[in-house]
């Protein structure tokens, strides 16, 4: 299925991935600000760096 999909290096790649124990949903998390949440500054300062 995922060679329908992605291209054939990465899917060891996706295979390594860890599958959550927590049964949480996915969530967007913006690494460049405290509070996670994107702001066009943060946006813009990451394409100035």
């Amino acid at each position: 299925l995922l060679k329908n999909y992605v291209s054939p290096e990465d899917i060891p790649l996706i295979r390594s991935l860890a599958i959550s124990s927590t049964h949480r949903r996915d969530t967007f998390c913006w690494n460049y600000t405290r509070n996670g949440q994107y702001t066009v500054k943060s946006g813009y300062w990451l394409a100035q760096n």
